[in-house]
């Protein structure tokens, strides 16, 4: 079975956030790129299994991934 890395998004900082605060946590996963807390190559979670992990719904977590992919950060599969 693949393994996925664990995205550094808090539940605090993704519930604050809301619907128009997802670019502050586009930015938070932009930056632990360029920390190296992920890398290139790293597979992130699918839809289901991010919502999970945060408490959030579905929606919320495959609207992050669709404002990830729209900056040319992830490519969804």
């Amino acid at each position: 079975m693949a393994k996925y890395v664990d995205l550094p998004i808090s539940r605090r900082l993704l519930s604050q956030a809301g619907q128009r605060g997802l670019p502050a946590v586009v930015a938070q996963l932009r930056a632990s790129y360029y920390l190296a807390r992920l890398s290139t190559g790293d597979r992130l979670p699918p839809v289901r299994e991010l919502a999970k992990q945060l408490k959030v719904s579905p929606t919320t977590a495959l609207e992050l991934y669709r404002a990830l992919e729209l900056e040319g950060f992830v490519v969804g599969r």
